[in-house]
């Protein structure tokens, strides 16, 4: 539904100087209901600047955004292509529009003329989700970081967008909670509940069933065509690390077919191969000086073939 065809975009200008170089090159990328992508780049990548002419905020240098394969508007009121894209960034405070954590939620159902008794029952519904009862009158100002964020994703969910772009928004959640709602969102999209896209600056390992896109040299590049040698040859590059595990136990003759992005692909992948090995595969040799027979061992002395291990490692 939500597609970008070619686009680029250039650096912001340096006065009095012309503009910089070129931020994004042609670069494409489409999401629709059922999906969830998960984007990888390091900071300052462009990762931003993509998020905001994905939703509508900002227009391209060159290309295309398309809208259920019709061209969409840019937005010049803020407003991006709300309610069918909702769209949160990482900073919080110059996103919130009342001065109630309950006024925020409905802030959003009331620009679309929704009756006035559906606007309640969607902010009270809102409210419940994300456990905001308490917080119900209060200024979002005042708020903790992570509140602030639970509020956000509270009242653009309330809007039931086609499409939720979170640009790093979930970051500033403690992880236990950052990871119940990711993996929540998740699996709503992938149930076709919308469609999700969400960047972060870690190297995160996507979600089961999430697709994984990496923003490199200005251009959006598929997980799912990286080789080995190019995820261990960059190393500044945030790879979640089931890729990089696997990238390592494909130099070694260790695993074949495409990589591993995530963490439930690199577990089924190994239990798997030791299946077929009829136990635990032979270890290879390493220049730690720790004795085999001690590493891993049981309560009985009898040593654990270690699944990985750390050789003459330094940070």
């Amino acid at each position: 539904m939500l597609r970008l065809e070619n686009v680029t975009a250039a650096a912001g200008p340096a006065p009095p100087g012309p503009p910089g170089g070129p931020l994004l090159r042609p670069t494409s990328i489409q999401i629709s209901p059922g999906e969830s992508h998960l984007l990888l780049g390091r900071n300052g990548a462009g990762k931003t600047t993509l998020i905001r002419i994905l939703t509508g905020l900002r227009r391209p240098a060159s290309g295309r955004l398309l809208l259920d394969g019709v061209p969409a508007p840019v937005s010049r009121d803020g407003g991006g292509l709300w309610p069918a894209v909702a769209a949160l960034f990482e900073e919080p405070d110059p996103q919130f529009l009342s001065d109630t954590v309950e006024g925020e939620i409905a802030f959003g159902l009331e620009s679309l003329g929704l009756p006035p008794e559906e606007i309640r029952a969607r902010t009270r519904e809102s409210v419940e989700a994300f456990g905001l009862g308490p917080l119900s009158a209060r200024a979002p100002h005042g708020l903790s970081a992570g509140e602030k964020s639970r509020v956000l994703l509270a009242a653009a969910l309330a809007g039931k967008p086609r499409a939720l772009v979170l640009d790093q928004a979930t970051t500033h959640l403690d992880p236990g909670s950052r990871r119940a709602i990711e993996e929540t969102l998740v699996r709503r999209a992938l149930s076709g509940a919308h469609a999700l896209l969400r960047t972060h600056q870690d190297a995160r390992a996507p979600y089961a069933g999430e697709t994984l896109h990496l923003l490199q040299e200005g251009e959006i590049r598929p997980a799912a065509a990286l080789t080995p040698s190019a995820v261990l040859a960059l190393s500044g590059t945030p790879f979640p690390l089931p890729l990089r595990v696997s990238a390592l136990l494909a130099t070694q003759g260790r695993w074949e077919g495409p990589l591993a992005a995530d963490v439930a692909s690199l577990a089924g992948r190994l239990r798997r191969s030791r299946g077929a090995a009829g136990g635990d595969p032979a270890p290879r040799a390493a220049s730690s000086t720790v004795p085999a027979a001690r590493i891993g061992a049981g309560e009985d002395g009898a040593p654990r073939r270690p699944l990985l291990s750390l050789a003459g490692v330094s940070w």
